[in-house]
C-alpha cells in the first residue's frame, strides 16, 4: 500500500495515502486523546472533468527524513487509468507548523473535458471566525469576521483566494494559502482557444477560473477550479504545476513568538532590502550573506528584520516572457530560506529568524509566526 503516516512532536499528524479517497490528511491537536484534534484537513485531489484522481492507481510514495533537523519530504506519483491517463506527482515539504505542497499534473493530448479542479479541501474544526487578507494592502490589521449562519459562502470569485484564515475559541489559527505562483492559478487568463479550421463543426468555449470557499456546520470547504466552462473544451497538453501551503498556530505560539531569544542577536544586513525574494539574484545575495556570517556566529540568533512578503509582477523572476501573467509573491521563498539558513547554523549552535513589520497583518499569520521563531 502506498501509504505514509508521520507524527511530529506529538502535535500534528500527516497521512499520505494514494489508495484512499483522501490523498492528504492533516490532523493537529493533542494526538494522545481520541477525537481531540483541533482540526482535520482532507484533500480530495485532482479532477479533470470525469477523470478523477479518486480512481487513480499509485506508482510510488517515497519518504525522506532530514537527519539534522525536524522535517520530512514525501514524494508521490499516481496515474488516472482512464481517458488520456493524466499523471499526478506531488511533493509535500513537511515542517512543524508548516506544510508546502507542489502539484505536477501531466495532461496528455486530446483531453477534452468541462472542468479542471485542483486539490479541493475540507477543513473540519470548531471554527468561530474567519479572515480573507488582501495581499494588496498589508499595512493594516486583520479583519476577522464571525460566521453568520450555519451554511454560508465565504468567498466566490474568478480570482484566486490568496489566504484563508480560520480561528477557533481557544485562539488556534489555521492558514491555507496559495503558493508563489499566483499567475498559474489564474489559468483561464493564460488559456488560448485552439486554432479552428473552417470545416470544424466544434467551437470550443473559453473557460474561466473559479474559486469558492463555503461553510457547512463545522466544515469549511475550499474548491479551486482553475478551468471551468459549460461545454467541454481542450485542457492544454502540458505539465501543469501548482503550489499551495498550510500553516497553523496555537495561542501559545503567538505569545512565544514575541519573546526575546535567549541567545545574543546578530542582525543580518542585506544592504538595500530586496523587494522580492523569489528572484534568483536575491536568494543568492541572502545565502552569500549568511555564509559570510558563519565563522562569526557561536550560540547566536541571526535575525533578518522588517521583511514582509510582497506582490511582484517582474516576469524575469518566474522565467516568463509574458509581462501580463507573472503575478507572484515570496512567502514560500522566505520559508525555504529560513529553513536553509537554520540548517547552515546547526554546527555553531545558532539559529535564524525573520521578523516582519509589527504594523503589518503578516505578523499575525501562523506561517510568519513560525519563521519568526527558532527551528529547533
Amino acid at each position: 500500500m502506498k501509504y505514509k503516516k508521520i507524527t511530529i512532536n506529538d502535535k500534528f499528524q500527516v497521512e499520505v495515502d494514494l489508495e484512499s479517497g483522501s490523498f492528504f490528511v492533516l490532523r493537529a491537536g493533542q494526538l494522545g486523546e481520541k477525537d481531540s484534534f483541533a482540526f482535520n484537513l482532507n484533500m480530495s485531489g485532482v479532477e479533470i472533468g470525469e477523470l478523477s484522481e479518486k480512481f487513480a492507481y499509485p506508482v510510488k510514495s517515497v519518504l525522506h527524513e532530514f537527519m539534522d533537523s525536524p522535517g520530512y519530504i514525501v514524494e508521490t506519483e499516481s496515474v488516472i487509468p482512464f481517458g488520456t491517463e493524466p499523471k499526478i506527482k506531488r511533493k509535500f515539504e513537511i515542517l512543524p507548523g508548516i506544510i508546502q505542497i507542489t502539484d505536477d499534473i501531466r495532461v496528455h493530448p486530446a483531453t477534452i473535458e468541462n472542468g479542471f479542479k485542483v486539490d479541493s479541501i475540507n477543513i473540519k474544526g470548531d471554527w468561530t471566525e474567519f479572515a480573507l487578507p488582501d495581499l494588496h494592502n498589508t499595512s493594516s490589521f486583520l479583519e476577522w469576521k464571525s460566521f453568520s449562519t450555519e451554511s454560508e459562502v465565504l468567498y466566490n470569485s474568478e480570482q484566486v483566494c490568496p489566504i484563508l484564515l480560520l480561528k477557533n475559541e481557544r485562539g488556534m489559527i489555521f492558514e491555507l494559502g496559495t503558493g508563489f505562483d499566483l499567475w498559474r492559478w489564474q489559468a483561464a487568463e493564460l488559456y488560448s482557444l485552439p486554432e479552428r479550421n473552417i470545416d470544424d463543426e466544434i467551437e470550443y468555449p473559453k473557460p474561466v477560473s473559479h474559486f469558492k470557499v463555503t461553510r457547512q456546520g463545522d466544515t469549511v470547504t475550499v474548491e479551486r477550479e482553475v478551468l471551468k466552462a459549460d461545454c467541454p473544451f481542450p485542457v492544454t497538453s502540458k505539465n501543469w504545476r501548482f503550489n499551495w501551503y498550510v500553516a497553523w498556530s496555537e495561542s501559545e505560539d503567538i505569545q512565544g513568538s514575541c519573546s526575546d531569544s535567549e541567545k545574543n542577536v546578530v542582525h543580518l544586513d542585506l544592504g538595500e532590502m530586496p523587494t522580492c525574494f523569489h528572484a534568483r539574484k536575491n536568494k543568492k545575495l541572502f545565502k552569500n550573506k549568511v555564509r559570510m556570517q558563519l565563522k562569526y556566529l557561536n550560540e547566536n540568533t541571526l535575525q533578518l528584520d522588517c521583511v514582509s512578503p510582497g506582490l511582484c509582477k517582474n516576469p524575469s523572476h518566474v522565467a516568463r516572457s509574458s509581462k501580463e501573467h507573472a503575478l507572484h509573491w515570496d512567502l514560500g521563498d522566505l520559508i525555504d530560506l529560513w529553513f536553509w539558513a537554520n540548517r547552515q547554523l546547526i554546527s555553531s549552535n545558532s539559529d535564524f529568524v525573520i521578523r516582519t513589520d509589527e504594523n503589518s497583518w503578516f505578523s499575525e499569520l501562523p506561517s510568519y509566526l513560525r519563521i519568526s521563531q527558532k527551528l529547533f
